[in-house]
């Protein structure tokens, strides 16, 4: 044996460890990311963004690991429980069956929430005080809903009939969000006709109940299936020349006539601080679930002249962004 050999071995014998595995740089963090629908790119590029802001490079000192359903709901348990196997630091989730899922998985491993219904979803004890594994964002669906309905009535001034296509299935649409819906309607005049979907193939007769029943306009309430089905559910509006409203901005951007809700790639964005705060030690039921602050209103001028729709001046100052 070489003398360097035997210096190295004398080095290894007193410390305990030879030194060049000191020098090895620490093994990358994993998360998983479960999604309730497809992996939207222009999200999961938001996440990366606010991953990277904030020193995580993917690849190279942090590894993401992708699991989508597709809108498949019976999918997420199998899916969860792949990620879990993988034994990551944390999951991020998008939607609340995504969160669920997760959280029934393993109760030890940190949930971050994109988007979610938390406390319609069952899954922490208050927005303050999260108190279990789960944590992130919340979209506010139940409060926006009327706030949806209100700019639909501006927008349709003589509306009396509204329908709302909703996802029967969505754990967070409960009697209560049901109650408050039917009581903004009320305070405006309005009638709504609701009807439920499960899949994407009953979005056809949903729409075909609205427009035998005369409904005026349709608001479609956010749901995981919902708001992640834009071409089809913009395709149908125009078909029965239906003014709808969405809560996901990408809607209009396909020829919806209009959206209003949160910045959902802001959300996404956000979400990377969460993951950053947990993998610097803090734990999920410490880190309060944070509720947008911006939101924004999205016209799409081409449609609305599509289906002959007047819209308001007042409304059209009132939009974050206007597509001509």
């Amino acid at each position: 044996m070489n003398i360097r050999r035997r210096l190295l071995l004398a080095a290894a014998t007193a410390t305990g460890a030879p030194r060049w595995i000191h020098a090895q740089p620490a093994k990358a963090p994993r998360i998983g990311f479960l999604w309730t629908s497809g992996i939207t790119p222009q999200y999961r590029d938001a996440f990366l963004h606010g991953l990277r802001e904030l020193g995580y490079v993917e690849g190279r000192n942090i590894s993401v690991e992708h699991r989508a359903a597709a809108n498949v709901v019976d999918r997420l348990g199998a899916l969860a429980d792949e990620l879990v196997a993988l034994r990551p630091s944390l999951v991020v989730t998008q939607g609340t069956p995504a969160a669920q899922a997760m959280a029934k998985a393993s109760g030890a491993i940190p949930v971050v929430m994109a988007l979610g219904e938390p406390i319609g979803g069952g899954l922490v004890d208050s927005l303050g005080h999260p108190g279990r594994n789960v944590t992130g964002l919340t979209v506010l669906s139940i409060e926006l809903d009327a706030k949806r309905l209100e700019l639909l009535k501006q927008m349709i001034p003589k509306a009396s009939r509204l329908a709302v296509m909703f996802d029967v299935t969505t754990p967070t649409w409960t009697r209560g969000r049901e109650s408050s819906l039917q009581a903004a309607a009320r305070s405006m005049g309005l009638t709504l006709q609701l009807l439920s979907v499960r899949a994407a193939h009953e979005f056809a007769k949903a729409f075909d109940a609205a427009s035998q029943a005369r409904a005026d306009a349709i608001l479609i309430a956010p749901s995981p299936l919902l708001s992640f089905q834009n071409k089809a559910l913009v395709e149908l509006a125009a078909k029965h020349r239906l003014p709808a409203i969405y809560g996901n901005p990408g809607a209009v951007q396909v020829g919806g006539l209009m959206s209003y809700g949160p910045n959902y790639a802001a959300l996404f964005q956000r979400a990377a601080t969460y993951v950053d705060k947990i993998l610097r030690g803090a734990k999920p039921l410490q880190l309060p679930i944070e509720q947008p602050t911006k939101f924004e209103l999205l016209i799409n001028l081409r449609t609305a002249k599509a289906i002959g729709v007047d819209v308001p001046r007042a409304l059209l100052a009132r939009a974050d962004q206007v597509i001509e």
